[in-house]
């Protein structure tokens, strides 16, 4: 097997741990989400149904009216709330597995990559949140969060490069255009500040309305998109372009904050006897945007012809960035979202609730931009408190499970859920541990 064909990848049997190192990298590694992360694992194991049933700290993320709407704590509070998911689709790593240690046979492969055409690309993402704190005390609330999110996708092109190397599938040199292929990465932390304050209130009826305002601070930032290239037959070569867009190297927490921003949420809360409703506005307005003086660009050029490699991926300023890589930072604004939600006390012992979520703009995100969600939780004994919940989302579904244990002023909840939406299947898991007093 000459050079040219070895670089380009003719083999027909590829390795799975070859192939996991590539259709895994969005699992293991987009711009973050627009909202304060919510610390609520209650919330999630009912459906993620968090506007109405928000109290407590929980409504600093989600709708700061319910800091003033009656029966809620007098302080409450976290430490360290954990979130985290991960996802992989339409070939997940399950697929991968399932040939651990063989190399993965022509027709499997072809299986895999007729499901990438027909989906239009493989895709995953992977998201992490962490609230450090957040504490209420009666009208107020503070909370400090950071999100870390990738989300990555492959173009039918780029996979079949992947899978089946420049021979493709017929067997013979040909063609491949790995063109529509991008990842993005953002590390972004937030610092909010809520009040509520009641409207009316009466035997039957309570209207709340609060706000958050929060400052947004950017630590590290990645965006790049395949703008062309990719193998071709005659001449037999590899020519790819994927520039790539980054904050300053000395990414972290120490090196201070590239970027910022302030915005605002506003919120809603009424009561009608036993119902509670909620209505929140995310992002009124947001001024966070990237400062051109913190990004750097690597052109990300790959060229190899016969068995001769060149690359380039050495920085240089953002000045020199094509116009498809501004408009990705561009696009890494914070869009409003409305929320609105409903919650019932039917008996003593069992809660329903319901919401109905929208985001607006076109960024990508992890989380769907629309959401419709039903839950319920039922305490067969008061400190067990045992929930379960669905979705409809842009795309696909979710389902949730959670439990916790009620013991005042000590809560311990957990929750998972299962996820799938525009970018493939995800997992998603939750424990918090909260004072209420």
């Amino acid at each position: 097997m000459n050079g040219p064909q070895r670089f380009i990848g003719m083999h027909r049997h590829v390795p799975t741990a070859a192939l996991a190192a590539i259709l895994s990298l969005a699992w293991l590694a987009g711009p973050v989400e627009a909202q304060l992360a919510s610390p609520d694992a209650a919330a999630l194991g009912m459906g993620d149904t968090r506007t109405a049933q928000a109290g407590g700290f929980t409504a600093i993320s989600t709708n700061p009216a319910a800091l003033a709407m009656p029966g809620g704590p007098a302080t409450s509070g976290t430490l360290l709330t954990l979130q985290g998911e991960a996802g992989l689709g339409p070939i997940g790593l399950g697929d991968l597995a399932d040939f651990e240690g063989r190399s993965v046979p022509d027709e499997v492969r072809q299986r895999w990559l007729d499901r990438i055409v027909r989906s239009g690309e493989e895709e995953g993402s992977a998201a992490g949140q962490v609230t450090f704190f957040a504490a209420q005390v009666g009208r107020f609330g503070v909370q400090l969060s950071t999100t870390a999110e990738v989300l990555a996708s492959l173009s039918p092109g780029a996979a079949e490069l992947v899978l089946f190397g420049n021979a493709g599938r017929t067997g013979q040199p040909e063609d491949i255009d790995v063109a529509g292929s991008d990842l993005d990465l953002g590390l972004i932390s937030t610092f909010a500040v809520s009040y509520g304050h009641p409207v009316m209130r009466t035997p039957d009826r309570d209207v709340a309305v609060g706000a958050t305002l929060k400052y947004t601070m950017a630590h590290a930032m990645m965006t790049a998109t395949a703008l062309g290239g990719g193998a071709t037959a005659s001449p037999l070569e590899l020519d790819v372009a994927f520039p790539i867009v980054q904050s300053d190297s000395s990414v972290g927490f120490g090196s201070g904050n590239r970027s910022s921003g302030v915005g605002m949420d506003l919120g809603v809360g009424w009561r009608e006897g036993p119902w509670v409703m909620g209505l929140a506005v995310q992002n009124v307005f947001h001024t966070f945007s990237w400062d051109d003086s913190d990004l750097l660009l690597r052109p990300g050029e790959i060229r190899v012809v016969e068995g001769e490699w060149e690359t380039d991926f050495d920085l240089r300023p953002f000045d020199d960035v094509a116009a498809a890589l501004r408009g990705r930072v561009d696009d890494q604004e914070y869009s409003p979202a409305v929320a609105a939600g409903v919650a019932h006390q039917l008996r003593p012992d069992l809660r329903l609730t319901g919401e109905l979520r929208h985001r607006f703009g076109s960024e990508r995100r992890a989380e769907p931009a629309t959401h419709a969600g039903l839950g319920a939780e039922y305490r067969p004994v008061t400190w067990l408190p045992l929930r379960a919940g669905g979705g409809i989302l842009s795309g696909g579904y979710l389902l949730s499970a959670g439990v916790g244990v009620h013991l005042l002023p000590f809560r311990l909840d957990a929750a998972v859920a299962r996820r799938s939406g525009e970018l493939g299947s995800a997992n998603l898991l939750m424990v918090s541990a909260s004072l209420w007093n």
